[in-house]
């Protein structure tokens, strides 16, 4: 019984919070559609690179908090309503800190950005308005980990979606009128709606009124900043890692391969989106509540991983067989140089999967080195170095194997340190349905690969229904009913 409950209440906080995300996802890959009807694979190929540059300043100025401010924040919200009040004041000041400074980063470094990313001074302006993204990003991010720590899921992905809508609604007429002109302002106007939208669900959180004086603001600051900076350097280290490679793209190779490759890993990453979406509103605050008990956390960290492997491996399968059709719906006829890295990635992501629940568990922990190490210098040494010798060995079709090879990689190395670290230990359960969704993912992988003809549909097809019935059954057993009216009951205790 105690078993059943605990799956059923990881099962839950991902269906409560994967219904509405499936919906913004949705709405993103509509939104994707447009851009790559509208822009090209060029217009692709500068969003992504805006996006890169972004991305790494508000992560280098941010200090981590965000990270670290949903620990704090989830630690606090069982004990004294008014200690939450006081760290979620001070994580506030904070926020707002950290985004003046970004904005000011971002115009400092415009000329600086648009001449390392386009050998030229033309895109000073455009980094320069940019910054108000920078600014608004910061603050929503902010609010997100507000709405994560005190768990607030339903409010946190209903913000989300209409933050995807009103993206969408916005964008879209910008790129349809100016062009890659209007990629800009469909980047900033976003931002600021947004924030707005997440502000607003916040504001309702019954929260005690109080003062933080300057010493207790330091104290409780230094907290969140300590553990902050390593999440912060391992995030810029990220983007600068993607940075590095897509300059390297665009000087070694062309503009075009880099929009083929950010449409091959927009559609594979949103395609899971939803799982690791729900995991890190939910699983990283059950994780760090727990995180000095090694039995809990290896009961927490296997439920989560038996709940993942159910729903994402049947859906791995179906990305394989459905990839042709995946680029002409949502990208274009420009993109089908896609399919080999979509299949590759597909089966990638299966072992980004299996890493991803032992890759929090070093920050849940507040082992502030060893998550830097990992996450901040291995993690992108074998991105960078891995895909560079793919891309100059084999061009962009190189790149779909290089996402296999690095998370095969990464998975070896995090469940070696783990487990001789912390001592984790997988549950006997787990080893046959990893093993069961491998082989069948393996079948239709190399079927897709070597004999994509019609027996390879028909075959494919018969072990995604068999996988999928299986792996339904199973969770239904670890639920204790039937999925539909798990999901129902679930839904309804929620409204």
């Amino acid at each position: 019984m105690e078993n059943t409950n605990k799956f059923s209440s990881v099962l839950k906080g991902t269906a409560l919070f994967g219904g509405v995300q499936i919906v913004t996802i949705f709405v993103n890959l509509v939104r994707g559609k447009f851009i790559a009807l509208l822009l090209g694979p060029v217009g692709v190929g500068i969003m992504a690179i805006f996006t890169n540059a972004v991305n790494l300043i508000q992560q280098s100025t941010a200090l981590g908090i965000n990270l670290s401010g949903v620990r704090d924040i989830s630690s606090a919200k069982n004990s004294n309503p008014k200690v939450l009040s006081k760290i979620i004041l001070v994580f506030r000041k904070l926020s707002v800190a950290t985004a003046v400074v970004g904005a000011i980063a971002t115009c400092v470094l415009s000329g600086f950005l648009s001449e390392l990313s386009f050998k030229t001074t033309a895109y000073m302006t455009s980094f320069m308005f940019l910054s108000i993204l920078v600014f608004f990003a910061t603050l929503t991010n902010s609010e997100v980990a507000i709405m994560q720590g005190v768990r607030s899921l339903r409010q946190l992905a209903f913000s989300s979606l209409i933050g995807a809508v009103t993206g969408l609604l916005i964008s879209v007429p910008f790129y349809f009128f100016w062009g890659q002109n209007g990629i800009v302002p469909a980047m900033v106007i976003p931002s600021i709606i947004t924030f707005i939208v997440h502000r607003y669900h916040t504001r309702k959180l019954n929260l005690i009124p109080v003062k933080v004086g300057r010493s207790e603001l330091v104290a409780l600051s230094k907290g969140m900043i300590a553990l902050g900076l390593s999440s912060m350097l391992t995030g810029s280290l990220g983007n600068l890692t993607n940075y590095s490679f897509n300059n390297f793209i665009t000087n070694w190779g062309a503009i075009r391969d880099l929009g083929i490759y950010q449409g091959a890993s927009s559609i594979t990453n949103q395609y899971v989106a939803v799982l690791f979406s729900a995991m890190a509103a939910d699983y990283f605050p059950r994780l760090s509540a727990v995180a000095d008990d090694i039995g809990k956390v290896n009961d927490v960290v296997n439920t989560q991983l038996n709940v993942l492997i159910l729903i994402v491996s049947p859906l791995l399968v179906l990305m394989l067989i459905t990839a042709p059709i995946l680029i002409r719906i949502l990208l274009s006829s420009e993109f089908t140089d896609c399919i080999p890295l979509i299949k590759w990635m597909a089966f990638g992501l299966f072992f980004k999967v299996l890493s991803y629940p032992l890759g929090y568990m070093s920050f849940a922990k507040g082992d502030k080195k060893l998550f830097l190490f990992l996450e901040g210098f291995i993690v992108n040494l074998f991105v960078l170095s891995i895909n560079i010798a793919m891309y100059f060995s084999f061009g962009v079709r190189g790149l779909g194997a290089s996402f296999l090879l690095i998370y095969i990689l990464y998975l070896s190395v995090i469940f070696s340190i783990v487990r001789n670290r912390y001592g984790y230990k997988v549950d006997k359960g787990l080893y046959k349905i990893v093993a069961i969704s491998f082989i069948s993912l393996f079948i239709v992988f190399t079927y897709s690969e070597f004999r994509a003809t019609y027996d390879f549909y028909i075959v494919s097809v018969c072990i995604l229904l068999m996988l999928s019935y299986r792996n339904l059954k199973e969770l239904e057993k670890r639920t204790g009913r039937p999925i539909l009216t798990f999901l129902k009951n679930s839904s309804n205790a929620n409204k």
